[in-house]
Formats: C-alpha cells, sequence, structure tokens
C-alpha cells in the first residue's frame, strides 16, 4: 500500500488541464467511540489530554487537512464540544438516539460528518455475548443484524436533515489489538474475524444501497480493517512498530517500556501502532486520518500558468499541514521521476512554481506520509 498521495494525472506545460476540486467544506461532526473522542477519555499522564492516545486523534488531523484548523475539535472532560458526540461506549443503539437529537446546522450540506462506532459494537458484543470467541453463531448474527439496523437509521436519518457527505469506515479485526489478541484462542480469533468481515460486507451493500437511493448523497467507506491488516505486517512501511509479540503479552506501550519512558507522550513508544490495549498511537491515528483524506480529497492539477519567469501549478484538494514535492519526467516511457521543488500545503487551493522548459516534461505531486507530535 502506497505511502504518499500521488497525481494520477499527468500533463504537458502547453496544456490546460481543468480538475474539479470538492467544495470546501465549512465544519465537521463525529459520532464516533473512544477512537475519535477529543473530550471524552480520562486526563491522565498517559494519555494526551482527553483523548485515548498518546497525542491527536485521527479526526483532529483529519480537520486539519481539509482546511478546518488544526484544532477544530478541542474540549473538557465529559463536556462533548459542539460538533464532536463521540465516547467510550458509544454503541450503535446511542448513536441512533444521539443523531435523533442532533440539531443538523442549516448549512449540513456543506459540512462533513463521520460515523464510525462499529467498533465499540463489536467490543460490547466480545464482553455480553453468551460464550464469548467463539461463541453461539445464532446471537453474533442476531446482535450484527441490529448493529447495521442501527447504522442505516443513523445514516439516514442524517440525510434526512439535509446532511450530504459522510465518512463511514468499516470495523477493525478487533483480534489484532493487544487487548483481544491474547482474549482467546486461534479458532476463536478466527471466529470473531469472520464475525467482522460479514458484518463489513453487509455494511459496505447497505451503504452502497442508501447511496444509491438517496439523491446528491456521497458515502466515503474507507476500508480500515484492510489498513489495519497491512499497517500490522508492514509497520515500518508506515513508519511504526510492530510490538506485540506472538503469544500477545504485550497489551500497552506502559507494559512495554519502563515507566519514566511511557510516560513521555512523545518520547520512546510515539513509533508503535499501539498506545493501549485498544488505543492507536497518534501517529497510527496520523495514518488512518491521511488515509481516510485521501479518498475524501484526491489531490488534483487544475491548471498552468505563466507567470513572470515561471509557470504556475494551480493544486486542488491540498492536504494542509504537508510538504509536497513537485516532480517531473522526460519520458514517461522511463519512468524517471525527478525533483522539481518542494511547497508547504497552506490551503486546500494551494499554488506551486517549476521552471519554464523548452523540452515537453510530465509533472506529478508527491506527498510522502508525514507525522509530528502531538
Amino acid at each position: 500500500m502506497s505511502r504518499f498521495y500521488l497525481l494520477s494525472g499527468m500533463i504537458l506545460l502547453s496544456v490546460l488541464l481543468a480538475v474539479p476540486a470538492h467544495a470546501t467544506f465549512s465544519s465537521i461532526y463525529i459520532f464516533g467511540d473512544s477512537t475519535s473522542a477529543t473530550t471524552n477519555y480520562p486526563n491522565s499522564a498517559n494519555y494526551y489530554g482527553y483523548r485515548y492516545s498518546n497525542g491527536r486523534c485521527w479526526v483532529e488531523v483529519l480537520a486539519q487537512r481539509q482546511g478546518l484548523g488544526a484544532t477544530s475539535l478541542t474540549g473538557t472532560n465529559w463536556n462533548y464540544s459542539s460538533n464532536n458526540v463521540s465516547f467510550y461506549g458509544h454503541y450503535s443503539p446511542l448513536l441512533v438516539n444521539n443523531v435523533n437529537n442532533f440539531t443538523a446546522p442549516a448549512n449540513a450540506s456543506n459540512c462533513l460528518f463521520v460515523v464510525w462506532v462499529c467498533n465499540a459494537d463489536f467490543v460490547e458484543d466480545i464482553g455480553n455475548l453468551s460464550g464469548g470467541i467463539p461463541g453461539n453463531l445464532a446471537l453474533w448474527t442476531n446482535n450484527i443484524n441490529q448493529h447495521l439496523t442501527n447504522h442505516v437509521r443513523a445514516i439516514t436519518n442524517l440525510y434526512a436533515k439535509g446532511v450530504r457527505t459522510i465518512v463511514a469506515p468499516n470495523a477493525v479485526d478487533l483480534t489484532k489489538t493487544p487487548q483481544y489478541n491474547s482474549y482467546s484462542t486461534p479458532s476463536g480469533r478466527a471466529f470473531m474475524r469472520q464475525r467482522i468481515v460479514e458484518f463489513n460486507n453487509a455494511y459496505s451493500n447497505r451503504l452502497n444501497q442508501i447511496e444509491a437511493g438517496s439523491p446528491g448523497l456521497n458515502i466515503v467507506m474507507p476500508d480500515i480493517f484492510s489498513l489495519l491488516d497491512d499497517v500490522e505486517a508492514h509497520a515500518s512501511t508506515y513508519g511504526l512498530t510492530n510490538v506485540l509479540d506472538d503469544t500477545g503479552n504485550i497489551t500497552d506501550v506502559q507494559e512495554h517500556l519502563v515507566p519514566a519512558q511511557a510516560a513521555l507522550l512523545n518520547g520512546p513508544g510515539t513509533n508503535y501502532i499501539w498506545w493501549g490495549p485498544i488505543a492507536g498511537s497518534a501517529r497510527f491515528h496520523g495514518v488512518i486520518a491521511d488515509t481516510v483524506q485521501q479518498l475524501l480529497s484526491p489531490v488534483n492539477l487544475g491548471s498552468i500558468t505563466p507567470v513572470n519567469t515561471s509557470n504556475q501549478l494551480q493544486l486542488l484538494n491540498g492536504p494542509v499541514g504537508m510538504t509536497g514535492t513537485v516532480l517531473f519526467a522526460t519520458n514517461l516511457t522511463q519512468s524517471i521521476w525527478l525533483t522539481n521543488s518542494t511547497f508547504s500545503t497552506l490551503t486546500v487551493t494551494q499554488t506551486a512554481f517549476v521552471n519554464p522548459t523548452n523540452s515537453i516534461r510530465f509533472y506529478r505531486l508527491k506527498f510522502p506520509w508525514q507525522w509530528s507530535w502531538p
């Protein structure tokens, strides 16, 4: 899996290429569990503020990439910020209630919404269903069907309130988290993974049906299930380290590091995938955010315009807060790309400059994955 955004279209200096950008979102609203919470986890030395991680969570990074501000989702403990209803134990029955009670803004169609509580549903299932994992298949099937019904209600209710863009990630394989990796036998973990696969397949089908029958609705469905699989299998590709051993004995960063090190939120351990038993590290949150950003707002070049002694490239859907590189090639068949220039993306619509040349050149943009604490 690629670690960076890569523009697929190549353009000649003499050609004007018009590629529409998505409408800039005016704000972001989140209905999530602890993975998306910014105001609702106990404030302690082992966590960053009220987040279930050692730094910013993924929706904060996504908000920054969308040009909505790096700190647009801050708040205080047990008081949800006006646009982030996310907390530990936000199961889908509560999701339905919270969406029903939500007063949508007048410009809801121009806002970005996130719905991601399916992981919380499975955490509750593991703890409550008779027989654990593996367990009674009929009970699991019944619960999964109820989860699907609740999610469909929440999303269709948001649409009825004027929402038109929804990010709805699927559920991850919880048996890959430190807490549940050692929770059961290999057969039990296989049983659990299969239940999540069944949910994700049905969820994708239902969301596709909803989108097809709802004019103007855009549902972005990030496959975080596959992302986690790839991150754990190829952690170093993402700048991460998988400290979970084969027996699942490492349950969190605090167990793996000495206390003095574990207390350093930006010290040793920041490269780990996991920060707690089921809590991703801030660096892994960044990977999730940039994966969603790439799906939601693919980077494009809009035009080339002569400006004085340079040529100006117009960047559309730029991920704010990242450093981009303009690459060029003189012959596509050789696949040799050289660096022309680098630039910092300050707004979603950005310009970059390249020197004019008498020869044909092809350009593309690259945004290597970047993260800095918090």
